[in-house]
């Protein structure tokens, strides 16, 4: 009996530990721009712990719970998404020290070029960990960060407008693409947002074409689809349902937008 309760406890300690103590997966630039729901330069001006790191209670943000709580102006857009319309200069948050010990960016007051994802309303969560949080200095430059940049550049910074440049040079545009997509049901991050012309859509790439599959991405993407392409219902059943499709659509200023999704079943 002993034995059997201390299994299941060490199977329960597994179970909770995986999600907070799993090896972090890094993206590269060009994966962290084409997945960034808003590039910019921004001022946190407050910050604030909401309480003890791993703990259960903290405010869920997506798949994560987080410590510290951020407050923000945006001072310039680099890149946004066309189902985020930020203003420039109104106060954001910004949710921070997600329960993932591995990996997960901190914030102070000051200057930072970030990569966020949109959340809800005016919420943003920090993209690639502290890759996605870039301090920018009082000269103007920011951490040559390991992940980004080479071996060269390691320990050192780079200024800002070299930042800015190599950000350019990672964002898709105008390339037109047609892939085989995946899309799981049920999935946390997809779900239909109100009063937005367009739903962010995530699926895993199958077969993607040699031609015109961007360098540097991974097969787990997003998209978005136009509200005059796709109803409320429509949307719903997809991404519930999930499911095997053919999927058209062009890149445009490091946005997937998707122009349509035929259903590989429909005619079986």
């Amino acid at each position: 009996m002993k034995k059997n309760i201390i299994f299941t406890l060490i199977g329960f300690l597994i179970l909770i530990t995986t999600e907070v103590y799993g090896k972090a997966r890094f993206m590269g630039l060009e994966e962290t721009v084409a997945v960034s729901d808003l590039i910019a330069i921004i001022e946190v001006t407050h910050t604030e712990t909401v309480g003890q790191p791993f703990s259960e209670k903290l405010p869920k943000k997506g798949y994560w719970n987080y410590s510290q709580k951020n407050t923000f102006l945006i001072k310039e857009i680099i890149k946004d998404s066309p189902i985020v319309l930020p203003k420039i200069e109104e106060g954001h948050i910004l949710w921070a020290e997600k329960s993932f010990i591995c990996a997960h960016a901190t914030y102070k007051p000051g200057k930072y070029i970030t990569f966020l994802e949109h959340i809800e309303a005016n919420e943003w969560i920090t993209l690639n960990h502290q890759f996605g949080a870039l301090p920018i200095d009082s000269d103007n430059n920011v951490p040559a960060f390991d992940w980004y940049l080479s071996e060269k550049e390691k320990g050192k910074t780079i200024s800002l407008k070299e930042v800015r440049k190599r950000i350019s040079q990672a964002t898709l545009d105008g390339i037109d693409t047609q892939c085989k997509a995946h899309i799981p049901p049920k999935l946390l991050y997809n779900a239909w947002k109100k009063n937005s012309n367009y739903q962010k859509l995530w699926f895993h790439v199958h077969e993607p074409p040699a031609n015109n599959w961007p360098e540097g991405l991974s097969s787990f993407v997003r998209g978005f689809i136009k509200d005059s392409n796709i109803n409320q219902e429509a949307f719903t059943k997809i991404i519930s349902e999930g499911g095997e499709y053919n999927l058209s659509g062009y890149w445009q200023e490091g946005c997937l937008i998707i122009r349509s999704l035929q259903d590989e079943n429909a005619n079986n």
